[in-house]
């Protein structure tokens, strides 16, 4: 097998910085490229239309105000009934913190709060330079045990990844949309885009915690819950992936989401693991049967990341598959 210039081993994947747009999704800039222009076009197009130009303009300035506004009221709110992370407050979660910002390089102000509850487990509001990381309490109490702190890594770091690969710079642009009534006719321009911004961060994440593995189980999280995340075979997860990439309705329910499927993110995480760590990729196909492992060729031959693969001329050999002894 080859191997591409971003791939480190596995001590030095958790300690260096990734180069973030080596762990780019294939295809994001073309998307993003997409939405922005769609999204300009649509502006001046409803400032024409509607005229009255100086009137609309200070309009749509005083709606995008008016969410950072919102925005400023929700932070008060988690001050009021949550615990900020400092040094003082969660050393350990602080210093991660830090870590996670130092692997990337990133520099910018964010907020991070604990709470006994949010949904998602980890989720990131960012808006007009306020940026606000809302972590679940027991998801933390949970994942600081050392042995499962890469999972917690890697859910940090998809989000700030997110961040230093400017994810949100379109937000003023699209608040001002929606208060023009233009925002439902942008949609199938921006989807893709904040698709494959989700993709990005995931392969960030993964980039930081150094481990496929773990990257694997806190994306499971989110298929099964924390329970069964670390029970959930893989040999079991290909049939029903191959699944909802195939057929048609699940990939139609996807084109209205802002989000992939949390299994296509999973199927993602796998396959861009042969890139980032093709010694992982051989140990979880060392654990599948012969039939499982035809599934996941099959996958991977369908994968944006094989073609990244041949583009950066690595070569990876396919599964070698025994043949089964017949049954009677």
């Amino acid at each position: 097998m080859g191997s591409a210039g971003y791939i480190l081993d596995s001590d030095e994947r958790a300690q260096s910085p990734p180069p973030v747009k080596a762990v780019f999704y294939p295809g994001e800039r073309w998307r993003f490229w997409l939405a922005a222009i769609a999204s300009a076009a649509s502006l001046l197009l409803c400032l024409y239309v509607l005229g009255h130009r100086a009137t609309l303009i200070v309009s749509l300035l005083l709606a995008a105000g008016s969410v950072w506004c919102s925005l400023q009221i929700w932070r008060a709110r988690l001050l009021g009934n949550s615990v900020k992370v400092t040094p003082g407050s969660f050393p350990a979660l602080q210093g991660l913190l830090d870590e996670v910002r130092g692997q990337l390089g990133y520099e910018g102000r964010i907020d991070v709060y604990v709470a006994e509850k949010s949904d998602p487990s980890v989720k990131l509001t960012t808006y007009l330079g306020t940026r606000i990381l809302l972590i679940e309490g027991g998801l933390v109490a949970e994942l600081l045990d050392p042995r499962k702190q890469s999972q917690l890594r890697f859910l940090i770091a998809r989000h700030v990844g997110a961040l230093k690969a400017r994810q949100y710079r379109l937000d003023p642009l699209l608040v001002m949309l929606n208060a023009a009534n233009a925002l439902q006719f942008v949609k199938p321009f921006l989807l893709p885009y904040y698709r494959s911004i989700a993709y990005s961060g995931d392969q960030i994440g993964l980039a930081c915690c150094g481990s496929v593995e773990a990257a694997l189980e806190a994306t499971a999280r989110l298929l099964v819950g924390k329970e069964l995340a670390d029970e959930l075979p893989l040999g079991g997860v290909l049939p029903q992936a191959a699944l909802v990439k195939q057929r048609l309705l699940p990939r139609f329910a996807q084109f209205l989401s802002p989000t992939p499927h949390v299994i296509n993110r999973y199927l993602n995480l796998l396959t861009f693991g042969r890139l980032d760590d093709p010694e992982a990729w051989d140990r979880l196909a060392a654990s599948l049967s012969a039939t499982e492992k035809v599934e996941l060729d099959r996958l991977w031959m369908s994968s944006p990341h094989r073609r990244r693969a041949t583009q950066l001329g690595l070569a990876f050999e396919r599964l070698p598959v025994a043949r089964e002894a017949p049954t009677f």
